[in-house]
């Protein structure tokens, strides 16, 4: 007897497992085409809850909406008319979902320690009762204060030495930590945080970790809107190299192109683009300009990426002193020299 509730209690343990890898569809109207294992069923029941598994496939038809919550409702999936869609699966750490062919709103919450992350960084930059308020460049950036040796140097260089040392000294730094300004990233060291969130079509993958956005493809064309937070874009065929998509920007992913920089949409655009049931929403879009997968890749082996806009972490606390000193003690307007070296260093060059 105590064997048998040892084993049924281990059922009841793994079927809630099961249920919690899975995700839960209902229809707010229309019809769903389910393809599970070789059989198909159709859906037509507004309202009622259907449990979704592993790789089930979705096909929506005309004048419909699907929703699908995974997590309990903490991810939500909105599917609009003749949408076909993937469920890859869900694990502890993320939930995959291939977007074959039509339109989805997203919406996925941060994750707990995500959430705690963001609310202990922002707490960093509020000022805390007794404090006093940090109004300095440096301390509204949040850099630390050099030494006394160090700020004493920088003060007896002059301006245009200081900028002429400090770029022969770049050539002479091992890699550090780089971010490539408004295109895609390139990060030396440990690796980022797996995306919680992963939407995979023909020519892209989207990853987020807690936002809000719009993925709307056809063909081997990818249009993404992002309307709170970030999302990471990448061509499907050159993953490593990914775009940042801020809220209220779109990006585009084209078979052989790498993603488009984000460009701002407004509010008008961005209506359009949710009342509409597939890609027509972006039709009147303006978009950045197509690179080539292949050009990228050149560039990554002539070396060519490294001579763009580059911000070298290590060089910007020093930078951020001398244009202190050069707020401090220098009410005027500067000389034309002087503002030419100070913004030739702020574009990275």
């Amino acid at each position: 007897m105590g064997r048998m509730l040892t084993v049924l209690a281990l059922l009841i343990v793994l079927g809630h497992s099961v249920f919690a890898q899975g995700g839960t569809l209902w229809l707010e109207k229309g019809v769903v085409k389910l393809l599970r294992e070789g059989r198909s069923q159709f859906l037509s029941s507004v309202g009622e809850r259907y449990r979704l598994q592993r790789g089930d496939r979705l096909h929506t038809g005309p004048n419909t909406r699907a929703i699908i919550g995974v997590r309990g409702e903490a991810e939500v999936v909105e599917l609009f008319s003749n949408a076909f869609l993937h469920f890859r699966g869900v694990t502890t750490s993320q939930t995959k979902i291939a977007l074959l062919t039509g339109k989805g709103k997203f919406k996925v919450a941060p994750a707990p320690e995500e959430e705690a992350e963001r609310q202990t960084a922002l707490k960093t930059l509020r000022p805390q009762a007794g404090e006093p308020q940090k109004f300095g460049l440096k301390q509204r950036m949040g850099v630390t204060k050099k030494s006394e040796a160090q700020t004493d140097l920088a003060k007896s260089m002059k301006l245009q030495e200081f900028l002429a040392e400090r770029k022969a000294r770049q050539g002479e730094q091992k890699a550090g930590f780089w971010v490539k300004i408004g295109s895609g990233q390139k990060k030396s060291g440990p690796r980022r945080r797996m995306a919680r969130f992963q939407v995979r079509t023909v020519s892209a993958i989207v990853a987020v970790r807690g936002t809000d956005f719009v993925v709307a493809t056809a063909g081997d064309v990818t249009n993404v809107l992002t309307l709170e937070g970030a999302v990471g874009v990448a061509a499907a065929d050159m993953p490593d190299y990914e775009v940042t998509v801020p809220a209220n920007t779109v990006s585009r992913v084209q078979g052989g192109f790498a993603p488009t920089n984000p460009e701002e949409v407004g509010a008008d655009e961005r209506a359009q683009i949710l009342e509409s049931e597939g890609t027509e929403g972006f039709e009147d879009v303006k978009f950045g300009n197509l690179l080539t997968t292949e050009a990228i890749a050149e560039q990554r082996r002539t070396g060519a990426e490294d001579s763009g806009a580059m911000f070298d972490e290590a060089n910007a606390d020093e930078l951020l002193d001398l244009l202190e000193e050069v707020v401090t003690e220098t009410p005027q307007a500067p000389p034309a020299t002087l503002e030419t070296n100070i913004q030739l260093q702020l574009n990275f060059q």
